[in-house]
């Protein structure tokens, strides 16, 4: 395993916790409450970074996470009488719930706001997507595979397909042309493509490809037939008044697809990880992600490469973290809206006892992602 890619994934990990804790942070503040400690990484502690607004900021030897220590945050202040520490009004219990409420979703709600200034950035860099109508491009293309073979190149755009009895597809749609792939397994196509392109503009001239197509006994597991990725879309780059509303757009448009995109595959890694089914989605760790980085090279490709891994890494934080799971902040969310109808004494007789039930569950499904991960390396998957 690349040290160099431990070490970024490490650094970008710590900045996403710090940025998470820190909307918790400001927004206590903002509210009155106490923070005791801020913590970077879990301790034991290494050093006390200083204090800063009444709060020791420290920096703590386990660098997967962190936290921030609010005074009254699981009730009434265990060295402090529950008259002294009412007549204070510095705990977090004793803040109305709509505070409470906003406290701990500012967490989670950074994540959303620094992964979508990210995607923000990348647009802006590289230039808004656009549909093209009748049109297909080459987005990538898999090492090792017949596509790659076949000298198929990356943003150029597919004219036709045609198979060995001389029938022919004028690729005007992605689907057609991942079905007329699909249909000619374990035969040999002639892919006929531009040269490359850039906003739409491609070199007019043909270049013809012959290619074989894999049947699903031979391709790799999470790899299609040919080794392409097909997309109708190409970017475009506007003048500047344009180009930086439209980069705000379809950056926080990503953003929500994507959360929607890592729910759905939360909900399918979990019950196959679960039931032990096979899936293509795979939950992964810290332990496996790192593997999975450093087998694709991801942090080699570049500044940009590195920039989008933290959107949605970030991104992938804010989503985890409310789940409405006890000891998560959207557990802790739910807990404060039902406090709304059954009353807060009644929240607080329980709530330890979930948020403790909730801590036991996330250790124990950590234990078993990060024990499939190591098998998975070990495998050699």
């Amino acid at each position: 395993m690349s040290f160099f890619t431990l070490i970024i994934f490490l650094l970008i990990l710590s900045v996403i916790v710090v940025v998470h804790e820190f909307g918790h942070f400001i927004f206590a503040r903002k509210f009155g409450v106490k923070v005791k400690e801020f913590g970077i990484g879990f301790p034991p502690r290494l050093i006390k970074l200083g204090r800063w607004w009444q709060t020791n900021f420290v920096l703590n030897l386990i660098p997967l996470g962190g936290y921030v220590n609010m005074a009254g945050e699981n009730g009434v202040n265990e060295h402090e009488g529950h008259q002294s520490a009412t007549k204070k009004n510095y705990q977090f219990y004793q803040k109305k719930p709509w505070q409470r409420f906003i406290i701990i979703f500012a967490g989670p709600g950074v994540n959303f706001i620094l992964s979508a200034i990210i995607f923000m950035w990348v647009y802006s860099y590289l230039g808004i997507p656009q549909k093209v109508e009748n049109s297909v491009f080459i987005d990538g293309v898999e090492e090792n595979s017949p596509a790659a073979e076949a000298k198929l190149s990356e943003n150029t755009r597919i004219i036709a397909l045609i198979n060995q009895a001389g029938e022919k597809l004028v690729a005007n749609n992605r689907d057609e042309v991942a079905a007329f792939i699909a249909q000619h397994q374990g035969q040999n196509l002639t892919i006929v493509t531009t040269g490359p392109c850039q906003a739409n503009q491609c070199e007019l001239k043909e270049y013809p490809h012959l290619a074989y197509i894999r049947t699903n006994d031979e391709k790799p597991k999470n790899s299609g037939s040919l080794g392409i990725a097909l997309s109708e879309f190409q970017l475009f780059f506007y003048p500047w008044y344009q180009q930086i509303p439209l980069s705000v757009y379809h950056g926080s448009k990503q953003s929500i697809w994507m959360a929607q995109e890592m729910l759905g595959g939360l909900a399918k890694g979990l019950t196959s990880l679960f039931k032990k089914e096979e899936s293509d989605l795979v939950m992964m760790g810290p332990v496996g992600i790192v593997s999975e980085l450093n087998k694709q090279k991801t942090f080699q490709e570049g500044f940009l490469a590195i920039i989008q891994f933290a959107g949605l890494l970030s991104l992938n934080l804010g989503v985890i973290n409310l789940l409405p799971i006890p000891a998560l902040d959207g557990g802790r969310l739910i807990l404060i809206i039902i406090e709304k109808f059954i009353g807060r004494k009644k929240v607080s007789k329980v709530e330890s006892g979930l948020n403790y039930l909730g801590f036991m569950f996330i250790i124990a499904l950590s234990i078993l992602v990060t024990g499939q991960d190591i098998w998975r390396i070990f495998k050699g998957g």
